[in-house]
């Protein structure tokens, strides 16, 4: 209750006990989890390239390292978040920066090297160490950000909202078929109008309903596509890089000003 009396809106505030599956993809929390999960699976990319970087030659993407690569995201805790937010603002978190980053993925950064540098003192993973230095290797944080953003919202209309979607339309089909006999005086412009059915004017909603979730599965299969092309993206280091680049710069290329009348 104190939290939701300092809240500055009101999804924190006193919609918040209805809105904690919206929180579990959308929270600061979440947010600094699907990063770690990026900066960790990009990782697993670039240890299992072929061939591989000669600096990350040591460390091999078997199922063990890439089984505990993955359990840093897939066990994160509140108090890994915390640690995040600590080095960001002040400094000073066990096997952090004494100092603030004052920047978000880089504190992400700092709790992935510190992660392994106490990994690489468990037997069989002592190569962590050696290349730590590889994480976020090549990339930017918008990079990181702008993977983080499609999937959050992907999984949130996956998980919460078309779920939730497809209840209320067997819900409003149900009443929609049970009272589909029951006659109800329609209006137009605040008048009576025809007379009408309640099922039917239900059904009025199923059908938008289901017009919605259409929407929705188009949204994930783009938002597929995106993350898909985004990852590629991120991995153009290697033997096709230059061409690949070349070929997205043609893509984006201005036109030409010849062919407007420009000089």
């Amino acid at each position: 209750m104190a939290a939701a009396l300092q809240a500055i809106g009101p999804l924190d505030g006193r919609y918040r006990n209805r809105l904690q599956s919206v929180a579990d993809h959308f929270s600061e929390y979440a947010y600094i989890k699907h990063r770690v999960e990026v900066e960790i699976e990009y990782f697993i990319a670039l240890i299992s390239m072929n061939p591989p970087l000669p600096q990350l030659a040591s460390v091999k993407p078997e199922e063990k390292i890439v089984s505990k690569l993955r359990a840093v995201y897939l066990n994160f805790t509140e108090e890994d978040a915390l640690w995040v937010k600590q080095t960001e603002f002040k400094g000073g978190a066990p096997g952090g920066p004494p100092l603030a980053t004052n920047h978000d993925v880089k504190a992400v950064e700092y709790l992935l090297k510190w992660k392994m540098t106490e990994m690489s003192k468990e037997a069989g993973f002592e190569a962590f160490a050696q290349v730590k230095e590889f994480i976020h290797f090549g990339l930017t944080s918008q990079d990181i950000n702008n993977t983080c953003y499609p999937l959050m919202i992907q999984r949130f209309i996956r998980n919460v909202y078309v779920p939730k979607c497809a209840e209320i339309l067997a819900t409003l089909d149900t009443f929609a078929r049970q009272w589909a006999d029951i006659p109800l005086l329609a209006r137009t412009h605040g008048q009576p109008a025809s007379p009408t059915r309640m099922g039917k004017e239900l059904m009025v909603f199923v059908h938008r309903v289901k017009s919605q979730l259409e929407v929705s599965f188009a949204f994930l299969l783009n938002l597929a596509l995106a993350l898909r092309s985004t990852v590629l993206t991120l991995l153009m280091p290697g033997p096709g890089f230059g061409p690949a680049l070349r070929q997205v710069r043609r893509r984006h290329r201005k036109p030409e000003r010849a062919h407007c009348g420009i000089p």
